[in-house]
């Protein structure tokens, strides 16, 4: 409903032909000899007050046949025409309503003979789905038609959805079955069943369920009587009292009707924590729901029943704040990379917003901020992680608008689980006698074991806390990082090295060495190597340090003093390494050089 200020949108074109090809595909459906609720496949609007017709049966209620008279009094009748005859003693209808706007809506019904007769007139509930009764029913009739009645103009009124209910000929108890439960977790489950034949009536329908083994039942509310023949049920069992993990439960769908109650045979399912080998999509395991200045969210569980053609809804009444209350779907406790929403949308839904919240961190972070389209998936890649929570926020393009935000389904992608990344460690080697602490950096929300004895950590192993561990060059160090929805990382290791000083002898003739380290067992990119080379009262020496190894030459004979530091960085942790070396004199004899000894 939209106050008259606004903009008139354009007739839809081609309204029959469009009408006549709903009216083959619904053919099929009349073959049924059940009761079933039946929508209308083709419009007539003889005063041309009506704009997006078809919108009135098209099964959204997201979208709707605008009435544009801006009149008070009687509104336009808008006819709504079944593919065939049926026998009927109600209809569905949700539309706008009241406001000290609208104070009844008329519907009236088309008998064999051509003439219209009242099967219903007065109030609906505003926004929200109302079954009323036909008088005089049940009735045969081919078409209905609608209007609103108005205390003042200068608004329009919106009709979403219209289906009157085929009543059978037989009266017999419901025929129902019990499904497959999906989205199974340690806590909390999505129980499926359908009605095959509701027996003659509409069916109030509920679930029960029971861990095997006890005696106590369980069961979600009954609906209201509204179900039919070939719809599905669903129940989101969502509490964590209820359920017990590795404990297995019977359940089963349970319909009445006007005469009978009957139950389906009995499934059973155990809940469990999600195996970290288990890929696929997930629901959530519960949700909840804020308000705002008397806008609610109503049936919140119907956005995570696996069932698509269910919604969580909140209307948004005339002159309301633009944005909607916030809906929290609390997810299972895995690590995801994608998320999917289905949401209903009309031309005065804005924008959706979809923020997950980190479950190592609490951050927030928003994954979709904008425009969507109306009930069909928003796919959304995400940085790999556990996320606890998802929230959602929609508004509206004006406050001049009566409406309703619709959010069908919210469900997490759990990926085929992969290693976690191997944990960088701080310095990656350690010489020398001295102790040193070593940290590890690994990937947020994972914890880092380690073992000091050379085996490979478990997930019983110590933690490495950001305080590091310390260790000499008497330990091995091995870590590995492990989190919820991951493999274990690749093992890291830190051996203790005890750093030596190997040298050539020196040749007299240019006075040459090749100078070395041992002990280096790990590769030495990044690494610092500060070569020295001292000798009292002697001049310099020239260096080249190609890193662990270097080459000297010397300008005179004599004792020198050998000094290498090595640094992982140039913050980080040194270890010094000291040694004489001798240069000796050239001694000739025979035409031979020989070399005089040098010392280890």
């Amino acid at each position: 409903m939209t106050h008259t200020s606004l903009s008139v949108w354009r007739r839809v074109a081609g309204g029959w032909l469009w009408c006549w090809a709903c009216a083959l595909l619904m053919t099929t459906r009349l073959v049924a000899a059940d009761g079933a609720w039946i929508a209308p496949v083709q419009y007539q609007d003889l005063a041309n007050k009506w704009i997006n017709e078809p919108y009135a049966f098209d099964g959204s209620t997201s979208t709707y046949a605008d009435d544009r008279s801006n009149a008070a009094g009687d509104g336009p009748w808008l006819q709504l025409h079944f593919s065939t005859s049926l026998r009927t003693d109600r209809v569905q209808v949700i539309a706008d309503f009241g406001y000290g706007i609208v104070d009844r809506v008329d519907i009236e019904y088309l008998e064999a003979s051509g003439s219209w007769h009242q099967g219903y007139s007065g109030p609906i509930a505003n926004d929200l789905l109302s079954i009323v009764t036909i008088a005089a029913a049940p009735v045969q009739t081919t078409a209905c038609r609608f209007r609103f009645h108005y205390l003042k103009s200068g608004y329009y009124f919106w009709l979403y959805d219209f289906k009157a209910y085929r009543v059978p000929d037989n009266q017999s108890a419901p025929v129902i079955q019990t499904e497959a439960a999906t989205s199974v977790t340690d806590a909390s489950a999505v129980l499926h069943g359908s009605v095959l034949s509701d027996g003659g009536s509409l069916c109030g329908v509920r679930f029960l369920w029971h861990k095997v083994g006890t005696s106590t039942w369980n069961s979600s509310a009954w609906t209201s009587k509204s179900v039919s023949a070939g719809q599905p049920a669903a129940a989101v069992l969502a509490s964590a009292t209820q359920l017990q993990a590795g404990s297995t439960y019977e359940y089963r769908l349970e319909a009445r009707n006007d005469w009978y109650t009957t139950q389906s045979g009995l499934l059973t399912f155990t809940p469990q924590v999600i195996p970290e080998s288990a890929s696929g999509w997930f629901a959530g395991s519960s949700a909840t729901a804020a308000a705002i200045n008397g806008m609610v969210w109503q049936d919140i569980l119907q956005a995570i029943d696996d069932t698509p053609t269910s919604s969580a809804r909140c209307y948004h009444p005339l002159w309301a704040s633009q944005t909607s209350p916030v809906l929290t779907v609390h997810l299972p406790n895995v690590v995801i990379d994608r998320a999917r929403v289905l949401a209903g949308r009309n031309p005065y839904i804005a924008t959706m917003k979809v923020e997950l919240k980190n479950r190592a961190t609490s951050a927030w972070t928003t994954i979709l901020n904008g425009e969507f389209t109306d009930r069909v998936w928003s796919d959304i890649a995400v940085s790999r992680d556990n996320y606890a929570q998802a929230r959602f926020t929609f508004t509206t393009s004006t406050t001049a608008v009566g409406t309703a935000w619709e959010l069908l389904e919210c469900q997490v992608y759990k990926p085929t689980p992969t290693p976690l990344p191997a944990p960088v460690l701080s310095p990656a080697a350690v010489f020398g006698s001295q102790p040193v602490v070593v940290t590890a950096t690994a990937l947020p929300g994972s914890t880092v074991r380690y073992t000091l004895d050379g085996t490979t950590p478990t997930a019983a192993s110590p933690i490495l806390t950001g305080s590091g561990v310390t260790i000499t060059a008497s330990n091995t160090l091995k870590v590995i990082a492990f989190q919820t929805g991951w493999l274990p990382s690749p093992v890291v290791t830190v051996t203790g090295q005890i750093l030596g000083l190997q040298t050539a002898l020196v040749a007299p003739r240019n006075r040459s060495a090749t100078l070395a380290l041992t002990g280096i067992t790990v590769p030495t990119t990044g690494w610092i190597f500060s070569w020295q080379v001292t000798g009292t009262g002697l001049s310099a020496t020239q260096v080249t340090s190609g890193g662990a190894t270097a080459q000297v030459t010397f300008d005179q004979v004599g004792t020198y003093r050998v000094r290498v530091q090595v640094q992982q960085s140039s913050t980080g942790p040194s270890t010094v390494v000291e040694k004489d070396i001798v240069v000796p004199a050239v001694e000739s004899f025979i035409g031979i050089t020989a070399l005089a000894p040098v010392g280890p």
